[in-house]
């Protein structure tokens, strides 16, 4: 059996289910002598290959954790760690929030203010598999920067915004 723990999070991993239940009722024992409990919301035994409750599974500190069989491998399964979609949801509405605060307000402005959201999100999760999800919240991110130009230039052409706001940089355009 192991178990991972990051502050008051943990996870507790063993192949045998009956294992984990008995890990549950034990821990749970364990915080009742100090007047805690486990939370049932986010309680949850799950199995990383096979759906238990309509998802295969589970999600940590921000993570999707997952593992898919694969004959190639001498476990006969790879492992699969990437952003979990409510964590990329909660990321984007962060996001959101900071550029509904600032409109109005001119773009060094609203970078200074976005830059380290975004920088430590991407760090953060830089270690797992999310090439898919870095391109959704790029292309999420980029609707809600151009609402915001539209919002503060509504007297302008749509090409005036791209070449103000918009420019190519290096091998990137907009």
């Amino acid at each position: 059996m192991s178990i991972i723990r990051y502050a008051d999070d943990f996870v507790v991993i063993h192949r045998d289910k009956d294992i984990v239940e008995k890990a549950k009722e034990v821990i749970s024992d364990w915080l009742a002598e100090m007047g805690l409990e486990l939370k049932p919301s986010k309680t949850k035994i799950a199995h990383t290959i096979e759906n238990l409750d309509g998802k295969a599974g589970f999600d940590f500190l921000g993570c999707e954790i997952r593992q898919y069989r694969d004959k190639t491998t001498k476990l006969g399964h790879k492992t699969i760690i990437k952003p979990s979609k409510d964590a990329a949801k909660r990321h984007l509405a962060k996001v959101g929030e900071v550029v509904e605060r600032h409109k109005g307000t001119n773009q060094i402005a609203l970078i200074s203010k976005l830059n380290p959201i975004i920088k430590g999100w991407s760090r953060y999760h830089c270690t797992t598999v999310a090439r898919k999800t870095f391109e959704y919240l790029k292309y999420r991110m980029y609707e809600k920067l151009w609402k915001w130009a539209c919002f503060n230039h509504f007297h302008k052409g749509k090409m005036w915004i791209k070449d103000r706001y918009f420019r190519r940089h290096g091998g990137y355009n907009w």
